[in-house]
């Protein structure tokens, strides 16, 4: 007999499949769980959105898919700033939200090394997207790995708040118009590089905001 949280993530997975979702897709999601409708398990409380979501995830695409999530970490725009004293690490916590949250804590999650805008994956090819995305890597290699592997982007619950995917920043990125802000430079991090050294991250290519893709 199913259990309830099977049946939630069975109910999650039978519905990305309808959406386009196949067995071996590389999917990068974005997510506000608290949107999903789920069935009520014994006793009324309700099943982890986010648990059911991963699950429902990771069944859809299978053992040789992968899901990606966005797992920022914040960063600093003066060196006084509290930022500095927590040094960017795995462990250190998302600004993401639940979802993303939820996938680094899972032991089979590989999160990349990038100081302000790290991503993390779980699946066939986790390694692949987060292996070269370090402090000198641009905010979105990621993404631009998901293109080359001809990848998928979901949202879930996100549509009024954060219409776009990641893509644009892309092709900001290559146009060179990332690295025209007046912030490049003033946005920074600390981070631990790989002899132990406590180092300044200073980000120079800012991904536009939303409000001025029109331009």
């Amino acid at each position: 007999m199913q259990t309830e949280s099977g049946t939630a993530h069975s109910i999650v997975a039978n519905d990305l499949r309808s959406l386009g979702v196949r067995e071996g897709d590389d999917l990068l999601v974005m997510a506000a769980t608290r949107s999903l409708q789920l069935p009520a398990a014994q006793g009324g409380t309700r099943v982890s959105g986010s648990q059911a979501l991963l699950q429902g995830l990771l069944a859809a695409v299978g053992e040789s898919g992968t899901v990606l999530v966005m797992s920022f970490s914040g960063q600093s725009w003066t060196p006084t700033q509290k930022w500095h004293s927590e040094l960017f690490s795995n462990t250190k916590s998302t600004i993401n939200g639940g979802f993303s949250a939820h996938v680094l804590a899972q032991p089979d999650a590989h999160r990349s090394s990038h100081p302000t805008n790290s991503f993390a994956a779980i699946g066939a090819h986790a390694r692949d997207y987060v292996e070269f995305h370090g402090p000198h890597a641009h905010c979105f290699r990621p993404v631009e790995e998901l293109i080359s592997r001809s990848g998928k982007m979901l949202s879930v619950g996100t549509i009024e708040q954060s219409p776009g995917f990641s893509t644009v920043h892309v092709a900001q990125f290559h146009l060179g118009l990332s690295h025209q802000s007046l912030l490049g430079g003033i946005s920074t991090a600390r981070y631990y590089d790989s002899f132990g050294r406590n180092r300044l991250f200073r980000k120079w290519d800012i991904p536009g905001c939303s409000m001025g893709f029109g331009r």
